[in-house]
């Protein structure tokens, strides 16, 4: 999948990257809206990148780091 990368998708890879996330902890700590982060957050799943946390509906984890290779 080829995304076109935001800076909000820097910024969630790289929360996600020190360990799980909420959504609401995303909006705290990027300074973006919520709307803007389940957005990209949307984009960063479906290109396997983030999955959300079995059970916990509204927590991330980090899959893979396309930033890394």
């Amino acid at each position: 999948m080829d995304i076109d990368w935001t800076d909000t998708d820097h910024a969630i890879l790289t929360l996600l990257d020190t360990g799980r996330c909420t959504v609401d902890e995303l909006v705290e700590l990027s300074g973006d809206g919520e709307k803007r982060i389940r957005n990209r957050l949307a984009v960063l799943v479906e290109a396997g990148y983030v999955r959300p946390v079995s059970g916990r509906s509204d927590q991330y984890e980090l899959v893979d780091d396309p930033r890394e290779k």
